[in-house]
């Protein structure tokens, strides 16, 4: 965001500084004048004098769009004292083109040559004006509820809201230096009106715009009035402090907000909101620090004693099903566990953080990187005042934009480790940090490794991390030593099954009559907690089964009886479940399921009503038809109903945040991670097939899914637009990968639908369509048509290709080697100039994004190998420089950090053949005195064959989707 009225403040701060040193200089000259001496005290360096004026006249212009009228008037007020700078600025510049000394004894001396008195007092008299203007503008623009300063105030206090910022006395410094400077103001105003003869304004004047308005008109007219209102020295220095404290304390919090904005992502808590609530008094035992009584076993609560004293690691281990993610989420949630957490935090500050891992989600659901940011977004939350000191260069880079919207580069995990280095050694706040991490097991990587940084966390006594896992081997070597830092939840929930069975069965009245009548209800209860061995995901899926028998009347022995014909572990029950669904629902039940597995993450329940369509080009057919609320809300229960009876409660619905798109406040997930991974099994993938009666391609689904719903977004939701399209491409792209064939039918009517008019201003899907790395749909269309535009306003096709981590898409980043080798084929300069970023060609912005890509997978440092070799035989330049942060690297050093020790060789060897191949051709260069076309350009030269890349137009990596996405479906609605 900018903030308009903090950059206006701003102006006015300028102006008031302009105001203050031309005040000097001009009754400097005119005491010369009335002396007559033409003599100081001290001499006066023209020179000197027409930089700061140069400075000042610099800082009066104006950088923002005003949005009121005080804002406006600001800006006028601004362009005003500009032009006495310029003027004045002009005369000095033709004394210094005369002969003789430029050192003069005065400015009076000096502007003699080329200004009358006159000239000199009528700019006095405009500094004058300029300066009671300035005040009545301010009295404006910190007055009125209505004005820009009120509602940034607002957005701030929004903004803070949204991200549960801890910024209320930052908030309130600044509101009160806006009332300080509103007072100042308003006190000088009335002095102004009393001296000038005219009435005060009261405080409490709703018409005080209108009566400054007219005190503005009054000022510009009256010459009396102006020669009334005077100002000293001290009056503006009090005034432009005051407009300097509200300037940086508004922008100090919105560059805390930035780094906040920059950590966030859009699945951070979907994990944690999606996890089931712990039954009613369930899990109580956990903040008891006596025993626990499990039936025949004793066991010492050690979970209370390191809530309360300990440090370091707290392992809940728990086989697959035993409610690890409900216990977690339990002690993240619950009041208790920060109030025994003070316990230990004693007088400093505590600081709780959360991270659920989920393999079937996004990238940043299961990786370092999403457990970095999304803890350290809860630090920085909590504790804004850490900011400066653990993320400085974020912090420094977004407070010198003033507020200003820009790129937001990705984190890199070397920068994230950093910041917790720096969290770690850090003495600007005494707190103490406590972090509850889910699903060790669920982490994509190398798990020696996750625990590693863990640990390393855990060496500060100010910091530790309760995590629990499945009992694998690797965690049990981490975590399973010391006995009393553990709890094997399978064995500490008999009694919270035993209540959860109870509870369900009794809130069905049939069944509470039932065991008035039958004793033996309560050997069925146990029964199942013996038979659930601590397993509560089995419980509730029994609970449910008999709960249908109880609808059907069944007695105690009945109950028995199906209960004991139950599976007794997750995966045999979770067969019994697809063999009771009815045969007239397999297809669609398989249908289902394949959709939710491809699927990265839950889906809208929406994207299933593709299952119901007969035509298999309905998504083409289909017309763009907004719908509203109360449809997709009808249709979603006709949906909810349809899938119920399909999937049997291994695919559940779940109710999301009501504030978010009308197509995702229902969502689609697996029932618990053990489904998924039921469902992944080959001879259940065998057996899903095998219902199929025609074939099915559940990526071709998902992209019709996605396009009908493009095409049905209401007006209101136009942007929208861009997670759809994200989405779309990313199913396209694995059609790709599979079949080996685009589907080509589906992204051309994606294109016509964000791309109606074709017009020369139009933007062509195809540089979307490489950003995205859809290889074969670009090759195809470049070979149907081989004159069609692979720019977009001058943007190079391969910055688009070679930087995908600077789109914020919820999808993993990637590079397409052989996406990159057709655009070579077809000519495009790998040492294009990027526009807006100085250092930076396509070739180095690869460089630097491959030397700060997060710890790359075997697969991506192939590609990026290929990819480099790519360009270095293409002409890339052997002698440029890599900047990251303070450091210029060599391209040989990128090589070293990047590859292994044999791909950095066998690049190196290249690079120095290009080195001498370059050297030579320079060589020829300069005797023939022609350009080579492999010669390394210079920035800016008459050589440049591209435009640069705009700054807004890396807005969504390389690409401004969002607002060409607006620009076509606004002519669309």
């Amino acid at each position: 965001m900018v903030l308009e009225a903090f950059a206006a403040i701003s102006l006015a701060g300028n102006i008031a500084q302009f105001v203050e040193f031309t005040s000097k200089l001009v009754a400097q000259s005119l005491k010369l004048y009335k002396s007559d001496l033409g003599v100081l005290a001290e001499n006066v360096e023209l020179q000197a004098i027409a930089e700061d004026l140069k400075r000042l006249s610099g800082s009066l212009t104006v950088r923002f769009l005003a949005t009121s009228k005080a804002d406006e008037g600001i800006v006028s007020l601004a362009r005003s004292c500009k032009a006495e700078a310029d003027k004045l600025l002009s005369a000095l510049e033709r004394l210094k083109i005369q002969p003789g000394n430029r050192r003069w004894q005065s400015v009076l001396q000096a502007l003699r040559h080329v200004w009358e008195k006159e000239r000199v007092e009528e700019f006095q008299k405009n500094i004058g004006r300029f300066q009671a203007q300035l005040v009545l503008h301010l009295v404006v623009l910190t007055s009125d509820q209505q004005s820009s300063v009120a509602k940034d105030v607002w957005a701030l206090s929004r903004a803070s809201t949204q991200m549960n910022m801890n910024t209320t006395a930052q908030l309130e410094r600044l509101k009160s230096a806006i009332e300080e400077l509103k007072q100042i103001t308003y006190e000088k105003m009335q002095s102004d009106r009393v001296a000038s003869g005219a009435s005060a304004i009261p405080k409490s004047s709703t018409q005080i715009s209108l009566d400054i308005s007219m005190h503005l008109q009054q000022l510009e007219s009256t010459e009396c009035m102006q020669e009334q209102i005077q100002y000293g020295t001290d009056d503006v220095k009090q005034i432009s402090a005051k407009l300097e404290n509200v300037v940086t304390t508004g922008f100090m919090i919105a560059a805390e907000q930035g780094v906040l904005h920059s950590l966030q992502f859009e699945s951070m808590r979907m994990r944690q909101s999606n996890i089931a609530e712990a039954h009613m008094k369930t899990f109580d035992w956990i903040f008891k620090p006596s025993t626990i009584n499990n039936d025949d076993a004793s066991l010492q609560n050690q979970f209370f004693h390191w809530l309360c004293s300990r440090d370091g690691v707290f392992w809940v281990s728990g086989k697959p099903g035993s409610g690890k993610s409900t216990l977690m989420k339990y002690l993240y949630n619950h009041q208790n566990t920060r109030t025994f957490l003070r316990t230990w935090a004693g007088s400093w500050t505590l600081v709780c953080g959360s991270y659920f891992f989920w393999n079937a989600g996004t990238e940043l659901q299961k990786s370092q990187q999403g457990l970095l940011q999304s803890l350290l977004y809860e630090v920085l939350r909590q504790c804004p005042s850490l900011i400066e000191t653990v993320v400085p260069s974020r912090w420094y880079d977004l407070h010198a934009q003033k507020g200003a919207s820009r790129v937001s580069y990705p984190w890199t995990r070397e920068e994230l480790l950093d910041a917790f280095d720096r969290l770690v050694q850090q003495k600007v706040t005494s707190a103490k940090f406590c972090f509850f991490i889910d699903g060790l097991d669920e982490y994509d990587g190398d798990h020696r490794e996750i625990i590693d940084i863990l640990n390393k966390f855990t060496t500060s006594a100010n910091i530790k991390i309760c995590l629990s896992s499945r009992p694998w081997n690797v965690f049990e070597d981490a975590y399973g030593q010391d006995k009393t830092l553990l709890l094997r939840l399978q064995d500490l929930t008999r009694n919270d099954i035993r209540l959860y069975v109870r509870n369900k069965l009794e809130e069905n009245e049939r069944f509470t009559l039932l065991k008035t009548k039958d004793s033996r209800y309560q050997d069925l209860v146990e029964e199942i907690v013996d038979k659930a061995d601590g397993v509560f995901l089995w419980v509730v899926l029994v609970v449910r089964s008999l709960k249908e028998g109880i609808t059907n009347a069944d007695t105690i022995s009945i109950l028995t009886v199906r209960l004991r014909g139950l599976p007794s572990d997750l995966e045999s029950y979770f067969r019994h479940i697809l063999s009771r669904v009815d045969k007239v629902y397999w297809e669609g039940t398989a249908q289902a399921f394949q959709m939710a597995v491809a699927a990265v993450g839950p889906l809208p329940l929406w994207s299933y009503s593709v299952l119901d369509e007969e035509d298999p080009d309905f998504a083409v057919k289909a017309r763009l038809q907004p719908l509203l609320q109360d449809r997709v809300e009808e249709m979603s229960e006709e949906l909810e109903k349809r899938l119920n009876a399909r999937c049997k409660g291994l695919l559940e619905v779940t109710i999301s945040n009501p504030y978010t798109d009308i197509f995702s406040r229902k969502m689609v997930d697996f029932l618990h991670r053990t489904v998924r991974d039921f469902l992944r099994l080959s001879d259940i993938q065998n057996l899903l097939a095998a219902r199929l009666e025609n074939p099915f391609d559940a990526n071709v689904a998902l992209c019709k899914a996605f396009l009908v719903q493009a095409k049905a977004v209401p007006a209101y939701e136009r942007s929208l637009l861009v997670r759809i399209l994200d989405d779309f491409s990313y199913y396209a792209r694995q059609i790709e990968k599979l079949s080996q064939q685009p589907p080509t039918v589906l992204l051309d009517e994606f294109a016509r639908l964000v791309n109606p008019n074709k017009g020369p201003e139009s933007i062509p899907l195809l540089p979307v369509m490489i950003h995205k790395g859809l290889l074969l749909y670009v090759k195809q269309k470049l070979h149907d048509n081989p004159g069609l535009p692979l720019t977009a306003r001058g943007t190079s096709p391969l910055d688009i290709a070679l930087i995908p981590s600077l789109v914020n898409s919820r999808h993993e980043a990637y590079i397409e080697p052989e996406l990159v080798k057709l655009l070579l084929d077809h000519g495009v300069d790998p040492n294009h100039d990027t526009e807006g970023f100085i250092e930076y060609t396509t070739w180095t912005r690869f460089l630097r994004w491959a030397w700060m890509k997060n710890s790359p997978s075997d697969e991506e440092r192939r590609a990026l190998f290929k990819v480099a070799e790519m360009l270095l035989r293409s002409g890339a330049d052997p002698k440029a420089r890599v900047v990251t942060g303070d450091e210029s690297l060599s391209i040989s050093d990128v090589f070293t950090k990047v590859f292994s020790a044999d791909e950095a060789a066998l690049l190196k060897q290249l690079l120095s053949s290009q080195q001498t191949m370059s050297h030579r051709q320079q060589t020829v260069s300069c005797s023939h005195q022609t350009v080579i076309r492999n010669e390394p350009k210079h920035k800016g030269g008459k050589n440049s064959h591209h435009r640069g890349l705009s700054r807004e137009w890396l807005k969504l990596g390389s690409l401004d989707v969002a607002g060409w996405i607006r620009k076509r479906t606004q002519k669309i609605s």
